[in-house]
């Protein structure tokens, strides 16, 4: 089979087993298969992997597509986080929307990162777990997990904001991770965040903005992002972040980059991602 093929092919099985099963396998499970196969705890939970996604036995798979793909995480690492230690989130609701705290389970596995291509072409997605349970703060939307501050959130943004600089604008306010490390930065000036839906705005501006240590850098507009974007605006840089994953991502930064304008910095939430899907 050829590397596209492979590729399509593990990208199946790894996705169906995060939309179906990611906390399929508990610390006793793994344990005790690294008790009966005489390995260590990631060696063993890296068995079970392969097992769940019937790769056992397909070393092709195990070796070049699994192994380099699962990290076990420490958690103590996203803790620290200057918006996780800032930030505390209260069990409320506005409209359709919830706020309240989720959790991984041990050993529940997740996506945290961009996916990467090798030299050889392989599509390795970033996949990472925990040995304890780990909480984060999230947004439901109609039961639905919308806007999160995980390990992935904090990983993929880490270059959006470092390029951070000037008047910012953010399409899409989520929990306002991006503007709370935006407008830490000094190099930055000012963050305009452009929110369509109005609850969210209220979840924000009610109980996470007040908490924000920069807040009078942060001014936040209910108005639709591409509607706003058609209009002209002096930024110096623009961050988006609009979407769930690739499948609803890509048409929608496709017409975003067509509205971009020069003197303009762009970045975009998982682009190296969606650049894999063109």
């Amino acid at each position: 089979m050829s590397t596209e093929t492979d590729n399509s092919i593990f990208l199946e099985r790894v996705a169906a087993f995060l939309n179906g099963c990611p906390d399929a396998f508990d610390s006793e499970t793994v344990a005790q298969t690294a008790r009966d196969c005489g390995m260590d705890a990631h060696e063993a939970y890296l068995l079970l992997l392969a097992g769940a996604m019937d790769l056992y036995g397909n070393r092709t798979f195990s070796e070049r597509y699994l192994r380099p793909c699962v990290r076990r995480l420490d958690p103590a690492a996203y803790r620290e986080n200057a918006y996780q230690k800032t930030i505390r989130f209260p069990a409320v609701r506005a409209g359709d929307w919830t706020m309240r705290m989720q959790q991984y389970k041990p050993y529940e596995l997740f996506v945290c990162g961009d996916m990467e291509k090798t030299f050889d072409g392989r599509v390795l997605p970033q996949l990472g777990y925990f040995t304890e349970p780990f909480a984060y703060p999230a947004v439901l939307q109609g039961g639905r997990e919308w806007m999160t501050v995980t390990p992935n959130e904090i990983e993929t943004m880490r270059r959006p904001i470092s390029q951070a600089h000037g008047n910012v604008c953010a399409y899409g306010l989520g929990l306002g991770y991006f503007a709370f490390c935006a407008c830490e930065k000094p190099a930055v000036r000012s963050v305009t965040v452009v929110e369509r839906d109005a609850d969210a705005i209220r979840l924000f501006e009610r109980y996470l903005l007040p908490q924000f240590p920069q807040r009078q850098k942060i001014r936040v507009i209910h108005a639709d992002a591409l509607e706003y974007a058609r209009e002209l605006h002096a930024h110096d840089f623009v961050f988006a972040d609009l979407w769930h994953d690739v499948s609803d991502g890509l048409p929608l930064w496709e017409r975003l980059q067509a509205l971009e304008r020069p003197g303009t910095a762009y970045a975009y939430w998982i682009e190296d991602t969606m650049r894999l899907y063109l």
